[in-house]
Order: structure tokens, then C-alpha cells, then sequence
């Protein structure tokens, strides 16, 4: 079925919809009464389900962890479920971070990419889906959540509250589609600095799963600091870890504990952990986070790993790694890869679903990105980058352009009616 014409009539309504969204600042913040990931997530909530409600959809509030959507009936639930949370905005924007303003045909804002603008195009499919008449014999649903870069507590709330769904995608990734995503496991290397040991103060970073693109210390009586370039932590080679950068600049300064891990173990090769295979590429390192005091350090790294590997290993080879220097590696957490088969009915709707649009065939992709299909089973994520866009989510001035807005609200309105019509 067409959609294009019915995208066109509302094409402003989109737009207007994707900067409203984004002017919700949507950094984790303090719990608050209904509103575990803070106010501003629960405005965005709101908003969000408020539409649903206006366009007569059935719709569910799970306590401010995630709420959805839904219309038809029967046991199978189809799933599509973006995200409303956005990584801390940095510095050094162009235009302002929550202003959703739109300059050279590109709507700007932290989470226009990742994940404001691509909830905007599912919302609008999933109502042109429901309002073509379609008859179903399952339920169809578009959950939001919350916590998707923190931490997935929102989607681990919502599989305890409603079950994992038949199939589904997240339009968190990149076009054609995401059939593999690399493993992810985050800790701290921490150590415990004699007294003896000379002044450092150093801090950097602004989430684990970014690079930095800004770190500062106190070394030798004088103020450093360096400017890098923000990048999502899956694709470390596309910014520059300004972390260490500063380290590698005072190491030339004078000796210390934590400059001299962090300039000889900078990357998976000298850190003993460098990995790779054919369905997801190579391992990918990342210090993300830096805390250096008097009494001691704390470094927050970001590893994705491919989907044949597993982290027990790479665990216990990071602890290897820190010996020699006096670090251990605690509180690591993570999540196990994912993987669907390219011959699985989800992929071939959703590559049928993009072919139909686009007019290009296409094969699945691997990523290092984590979204929530590792968690969701027969579930993948589908696009909203289509090919040869910038990947400039987590970066300063991140945007989605107002064509590519409108062409992924037309792939996914033709895939949700894919699935919804796939009764094997």
C-alpha cells in the first residue's frame, strides 16, 4: 500500500511534531514520583501518549519507565518501540541543542537523530497504518521508552510488565537493516594512588558510551586542558578521545600512574583484548569517563565486541591489563550481542519494506550500536540512517534532515503494514 500522498498532507505536522520533541530536555535525570529517569523524560512521556490518546489510540503509562500505543487484536503483538532519552547535549553547538530549529533543510536538536526524529516517523506510520483500514488479527504496538542510553531499565520494565513481543523493530539504527549488533560491556578501571604519588587532577567526558570531546587537569603546578571530537562510542575511529589527547600531553610533562595506563593501553591491541569477525567487524575500545584525585582514579571504558566473542574473556583480560599498573576492573555490566537471521521473516519484511520505498535492494548490516532488539528476541533495528548520511548521533549540531524524516515515515509505514499483514 501507498503512503506517500498521505505523508505529504501532513508533512508540516511532522516536522512541527519532531521539534516539539526535541525541545524536551531528555538527559537522565533525578527520580522523581512517577518519573524514574526525571522531568524531563516524564514531559516527553506525556506528550507523547497525549497524541496517542487525541487520535483515539488505546495507550499505557508503565509508571514513567515507558508507556505505548496500541490498536487491533489477537495474541501475537507486533512491536515498535524508539526511544525518548537522549545522551548529555556537550558543547560547542551551532544552533542550541533543545531548540529544534531547522536551518538548510535539517531539523538540529540532541536526539534529532538519535531518537527523537525516527520516534516522529514511526508515530505518524504507525497512525496511517491504523487509519488505511487494514483489518488485523494481532495487536499492533508503538511503546516509547525511556532509559535506552542509560541503561534499559525502561524496556527490561516493560518485557516484565507485558511479555516479549512476536516481532518488532526499533527505528534506532541505520537503513537497510541491523540484523547483527555487537556485544557491549562497560566498567571502571579504578586505583587506589599512594600518597607519594604526584598532584593529578583530571577529569573528561560526559557519558561512557560517547567520546569525549572535552577533558581538563592540574598537573605540575599548571592548568591543562583538550578539545577532541564527540562520537558514538560503537564508532570511536569517527572522533577524537580528547581524554587522551590531554594524557598523552602530560605524559610529556611528568610521570604518573594513570597517564602511563592510559598512553600504553589506549587501544584493544595494546590492551590485549583486539577481536574480530566476519558477520560484525572488529572489537571497539572507549574511555568515556575520567576521574583522577589525590587518593584516586576512576576510568569509565565502553568496549562493543562481535557477536561471535563473548565477555568473560574480555573481562578477564582487562583485569590482566590493569595489573601492571596498579588498576583493577570493577562494576562492569553489559549486554550479550544479537543476531537474526538474515532468512528470518522480520528481516526479509523489512528489507521488502525498504526495497519497496527506496528501490534498492539491500542486505543486512552489522553494528556496534546497542539498541533494544538485543533484549526484544525476534526484534531488529530499522534505520532511520539511511545510507551515505553522516552517523552524528552523539555528536554536537546532530540533526535529521527533513527529507530523510519524511522518506523513513514512508518505510515505516510500509513495513509496520508488512508485519501487521505476516500471519506465519
Amino acid at each position: 500500500m501507498a503512503f506517500k500522498n498521505e505523508i505529504f498532507s501532513v508533512k508540516d505536522d511532522i516536522i512541527a511534531t519532531t521539534q516539539r520533541l526535541i525541545q524536551f530536555n531528555t538527559v537522565e535525570t533525578q527520580a522523581l514520583p512517577n518519573a524514574p529517569f526525571g522531568a524531563g523524560n516524564r514531559a516527553a512521556l506525556n506528550y507523547v501518549l497525549e497524541i496517542g490518546r487525541q487520535w483515539g489510540f488505546t495507550t499505557k503509562d508503565l509508571e514513567g519507565y515507558a508507556g505505548y500505543w496500541e490498536f487491533g487484536e489477537g495474541q501475537d503483538v507486533v512491536v515498535i518501540m524508539p526511544h525518548l532519552d537522549v545522551v548529555p547535549e556537550g558543547t560547542d553547538w551551532d544552533y542550541p541543542p533543545f531548540g529544534g530549529e531547522i536551518h538548510n533543510g535539517n531539523i538540529y536538536g540532541r536526539g534529532a537523530a538519535d531518537n527523537k526524529g525516527p520516534a516522529v516517523a514511526a508515530l505518524y506510520a504507525f497512525k496511517l497504518v491504523r487509519d488505511s483500514g487494514l483489518t488485523v488479527n494481532k495487536r499492533i504496538r508503538l511503546v516509547f521508552g525511556c532509559d535506552e542510553e542509560s541503561g534499559f531499565e525502561c524496556v527490561n520494565h516493560y518485557i516484565k510488565a507485558e511479555g516479549l513481543p512476536t516481532s518488532g523493530f526499533t527505528p534506532d539504527g541505520a537503513f537497510p537493516v541491523i540484523n547483527a549488533e555487537k556485544g557491549v560491556l562497560s566498567g571502571n578501571f579504578v586505583i587506589k594512588l599512594p600518597p607519594e604519588t604526584a598532584k593529578l587532577i583530571f577529569t573528561g567526558g560526559t557519558a561512557r558510551n560517547v567520546v569525549p570531546a572535552y577533558a581538563k587537569a592540574e598537573f605540575a603546578g599548571k592548568s591543562y586542558e583538550a578539545i577532541g571530537v564527540a562520537a558514538h562510542a560503537s564508532a570511536p575511529e569517527l572522533g577524537e578521545n580528547a581524554i587522551i589527547k590531554l594524557a598523552r600531553e602530560l605524559q610529556q610533562v611528568g610521570t604518573h600512574p594513570v597517564l602511563e595506563f592510559i598512553t600504553n593501553t589506549a587501544d584493544p591491541e595494546s590492551l590485549g583484548i583486539a577481536a574480530q569477525d566476519e558477520i560484525s567487524g572488529p572489537l571497539t575500545y572507549n574511555i568515556g569517563l575520567i576521574h583522577v584525585d589525590e587518593q584516586t582514579a576512576t576510568l569509565t571504558v565502553n568496549i562493543r565486541y562481535p557477536v561471535t566473542h563473548n565477555a568473560e574473556e574480555i573481562i578477564e583480560k582487562l583485569k590482566a591489563a590493569g595489573q601492571p599498573y596498579g588498576f583493577s576492573f570493577e562494576s562492569y555490566t553489559g549486554s550479550r550481542p544479537h543476531y537474526v537471521a538474515p532468512e528470518s521473516r522480520l528481516i526479509k519484511n523489512l528489507l521488502a519494506a525498504y526495497a519497496e520505498i527506496t528501490g534498492t535492494v539491500g542486505k543486512p548490516l552489522a553494528m556496534g550500536g546497542g539498541t533494544y532488539a538485543r533484549v526484544l528476541g525476534n526484534f531488529a533495528a530499522f534505520g532511520a540512517r539511511f545510507p551515505g548520511d553522516p552517523p552524528i548521533a552523539h555528536q554536537k549540531n546532530e540533526y535529521i534532515s527533513v527529507d530523510g524524516l519524511l522518506k523513513a515515515t514512508e518505510v515505516y509505514a510500509t513495513a509496520i503494514y508488512k508485519l501487521a499483514q505476516d500471519n506465519e
